[in-house]
């Protein structure tokens, strides 16, 4: 084999590997395959935040790949009443934060309005995303102010986020010194 691979194979070329289209097809799924034509929704989430009932389609495999807290609702050990309807109530989730959630866990893309990035924090700290939770992180940073920095620590501590706490700390000690 050494010898076929030295004869007729050149490694001195450079070979241009294209770019992937993974992200670009999973947008496509949750733009396409939630929903309408195409659907291959086979898990529903109910938001409740707005205190309505919302329905939000996605998929199972999507989620539980992607996501411990629904891997272990839908594949963990015990039996119970979303494994056996797929169907998830999200108590503490609008349907807006909701989708800005699983358009996350679909494309990696992040589009949270800045009125809901603080709820999708905490739901995200409840799903064990960690990466939104930085990417949450990041925007809340950007725009505390005397105003909300005491609402956001308690957040903070809550969610125990360490770099968002020393944050909000160092701007309660400068204050305090004017």
């Amino acid at each position: 084999m050494d010898v076929i691979c030295e004869t007729y194979l050149d490694n001195t070329k450079n070979i241009a590997v294209p770019e992937s289209t993974w992200w670009k097809n999973l947008k496509w799924a949750f733009e396409h395959l939630r929903e309408g034509e195409y659907s291959l929704s086979d898990l529903t989430l109910i938001c409740k935040g707005d205190g309505k009932d919302v329905h939000v389609p996605c998929h199972a495999v999507i989620l539980t790949a992607a996501c411990k807290y629904f891997y272990g609702i839908l594949l963990g050990e015990r039996d119970n009443e979303e494994k056996k309807t797929m169907q998830i109530v999200i108590e503490d989730a609008t349907e807006k934060q909701m989708l800005s959630i699983l358009k996350y866990i679909y494309t990696r893309e992040f589009d949270v309005d800045i009125n809901d990035v603080v709820g999708v924090w905490i739901l995200s700290n409840k799903f064990l995303l960690e990466d939104l939770q930085v990417e949450c992180e990041s925007m809340i940073v950007k725009n505390i102010s005397k105003e909300n920095v005491n609402d956001i620590m308690k957040i903070a501590e809550m969610v125990q986020s360490k770099r968002v706490i020393e944050l909000c700390m160092d701007l309660v000690k400068q204050d305090t010194k004017k």
